[in-house]
């Protein structure tokens, strides 16, 4: 099986200030009302997967994907979209007429342009906020779930997830580049 697909993607943003703020997109002016777009531009996807038997089947998928990102500074500096792409390869099971379905797969995810929080900035000039733009992170590992319907309207979950890498691997702040991601646990158990 082969899907294939491309996403057109726009992006605008309208902005209305309880009174005239000067940190907007044109910076030192008073507005009330600010307006900004992104750069049109597709994101491409796919998928394959192949059934060795029936029941089992190895699958490979890549996406790209952008997002707004809203951050615009106390100068009026605004982030560009948030970039990221993302690929998997794995094995899925279906055993017993579905009743037993799991999925093993490693996967790698970057998502880039990101905007972090400026302390430093923040603190020395009394204005907030400040970011420190053009972050990317980079997670990849392996994730395993088990779907087990023990009867009718009952089902055990069961899934693992174990990072091999999450680091920041761009940014204008050089003392960021390498250090981890620490959202999440190394590894994490569900049931």
């Amino acid at each position: 099986h082969v899907r294939y697909g491309v996403r057109y993607n726009r992006f605008s943003q309208r902005t209305t200030y309880n009174r005239p703020v000067s940190n907007t997109s044109r910076a030192g002016v008073l507005l009330d009302k600010d307006y900004g777009n992104s750069e049109p531009g597709y994101t491409p996807q796919f998928a394959v997967l192949y059934k060795i038997t029936p029941e089992v089947s190895v699958f490979v998928d890549g996406s790209r994907a952008v997002e707004p990102n809203y951050a615009v500074d106390a100068d009026g500096v605004p982030s560009q979209p948030i970039e990221s792409k993302s690929s998997d390869i794995g094995i899925k099971t279906e055993l017993f007429a579905g009743r037993l379905v799991s999925t093993l797969t490693y996967y790698s995810l970057e998502r880039g342009n990101l905007a972090y929080n400026d302390v430093a900035k923040q603190s020395s000039t009394g204005r907030s906020p400040y970011f420190i733009f053009g972050n990317t992170e980079a997670s990849k590992g392996f994730e395993g779930e088990i779907n087990w319907s023990v009867i009718d309207g009952y089902q055990l979950i069961v899934a693992y997830n174990h990072f091999t890498e999450a680091k920041v691997t761009k940014s204008n702040d050089l003392t960021r580049i390498g250090t981890p991601l620490n959202y999440n646990p190394d590894t994490s158990y569900t049931v």
